[in-house]
């Protein structure tokens, strides 16, 4: 379904799979169109492109890696994230957020537009147990910033005494000038206690001037009978 200009929304119109989506699915593109996410019953991350018109949807695509091999999220709940961004380059990208093993360790890659592949991003990326569907968020940067952008990320860290930790990543040049180093520099979203059940992230170019985050929030009590 689609928001008119009245904000209102159009009649749902079913979108054809080979295979039931399961868990959560990610949604992004543009005026053009639109690219949908998600995990199969067998584990596999798929992929849509929708045009502009609602039932123009093309076929499943399975994501694969640089060599073909499938890229499996299986991990419990686990679910792929997928935004497309415009460097300050001006070039588009589609990035993909792929929790991989059964521990939800977070992996970014970018697609090769020339053949449809999956490539490991080169941004350092340290590993961190995750569940359930990360989100993703980029920023436009200034002019001579050495950044094409700034990724945020949030998601939620599996603790070992079952706690879900709202935590968060953001893309920071680490050192200066042509020595510079990107890396994802991870950190508690507020502190170590903030837990959540779900999260999102939204920034709107030339009208956002902040990133927003809608967080479902959890509550939980340590020491109750």
């Amino acid at each position: 379904t689609t928001m008119t200009a009245d904000f209102k929304w159009s009649t749902p119109v079913a979108i054809p799979v080979t295979s039931p989506a399961v868990n959560e699915f990610s949604l992004t593109g543009n005026e053009s169109h639109t690219i949908l996410g998600f995990k199969n019953a067998q584990g596999n991350i798929m992929m849509k492109v929708r045009g502009a018109m609602p039932t123009s949807w093309g076929g499943d695509e399975l994501v694969r890696d640089a060599a073909g091999n499938a890229i499996p999220v299986p991990g419990f709940l686990s679910c792929p994230a997928m935004l497309e961004v415009a460097e300050s380059s001006g070039r588009k990208i589609l990035l993909g957020l792929f929790p991989s093993g059964p521990q939800g360790l977070l992996r970014l890659y970018s697609q090769d537009p020339s053949n449809g592949r999956w490539i490991p991003s080169q941004w350092q990326l340290s590993d961190e147990p995750s569940i359930g569907r990360p989100a993703m968020s980029w920023e436009p940067v200034g002019p001579g910033s050495p950044l094409p952008g700034r990724l945020r990320i949030l998601y939620l860290h599996r603790g070992g005494d079952g706690t879900r930790i709202v935590r968060q990543r953001t893309l920071q040049a680490i050192g200066l000038g042509a020595a510079a180093q990107l890396k994802l520099v991870d950190e508690d979203h507020d502190n170590v206690w903030y837990y959540g059940n779900g999260v999102d992230l939204m920034f709107e170019p030339e009208f956002d001037s902040n990133t927003r985050a809608a967080i479902a929030t959890a509550l939980v009590e340590k020491g109750v009978a």
